[in-house]
Formats: structure tokens, C-alpha cells, sequence
């Protein structure tokens, strides 16, 4: 019954690459709860498509919080604003290039598609 609740919630948060992650359930573990029971594990696999999946679903849903420019330094034309996001907007534009530079070693997969049919600059662009 876990084994099938673990597999469909992650086919329903990431697709079907994700549809068969558990490898074994149960699983001895070293751990216990509060009133001394040996808890069990689970024991995922996630290959090559299913993490390509989960990559694609987050970035896809990417909202990016702030403009551009570094929170608590004056910006001369709109004043004091909530900034930070150089740092994202330079993994972003890391991963695109590495995504597009690798893209032939990646599975072919709906998720994988979504992926290099994005544009990169709409991960990075300005709300408003």
C-alpha cells in the first residue's frame, strides 16, 4: 500500500518517468520514534529521466522573488527595492548552458523537451 502511494505521488508531482521510484519497502533502518519502535525505511530509485523530470517540474514553476540588483545598495532610478537575485540569475544561466551543451546525452522524454523548448530567458524574467 506504501509502495503504491509513493509511486503515484511522485507520478503525479513529476509524470511518468517518476512512475515506478520504489525500490524496496520495508527497509531495516537504525532509527526508532519517540516511545522506542524500530522504524522502516524505503528504499527510492530515481534514474536518469525521473530526476530530469523533477529538474524540469521545478524550473518550469521557477518564480523569481526580488529585481535585479543587491538588497540594502541604492538604486539611483527606483530607490531602495528587495533585490538578490544575481546569484539565481547566474545558476540559471549555468544550468541553461549545460543543459543545452549536454542535451544529446539526456533521455529523450517529454520532461527533457520541456526543458530545452523553454527559452532561457523565461526563467529570468522581469515580472510586470
Amino acid at each position: 500500500m506504501l509502495k503504491s502511494l509513493v509511486n503515484r505521488t511522485y507520478t503525479d508531482l513529476y509524470g511518468p518517468d517518476c512512475s515506478d521510484v520504489v525500490r524496496k519497502f520495508p527497509v531495516e533502518t537504525s532509527f526508532y520514534d519517540d516511545k522506542g519502535n524500530k522504524l522502516q525505511g524505503i528504499e527510492l530509485r530515481l534514474d536518469r529521466e525521473c530526476l530530469i523530470a523533477q529538474v524540469s517540474s521545478v524550473l518550469l514553476r521557477f518564480q523569481r522573488d526580488g529585481d535585479p540588483g543587491t538588497d540594502k545598495l541604492p538604486c539611483h532610478i527606483n530607490g531602495m527595492r528587495k533585490g538578490d537575485w544575481d546569484q539565481a540569475v547566474y545558476q540559471l544561466t549555468r544550468f541553461d548552458y549545460l543543459l543545452r551543451r549536454y542535451s544529446d546525452w539526456m533521455p529523450k522524454s517529454a520532461a527533457s523537451a520541456a526543458l530545452l523548448n523553454c527559452p532561457p530567458s523565461a526563467l529570468m524574467r522581469q515580472p510586470g
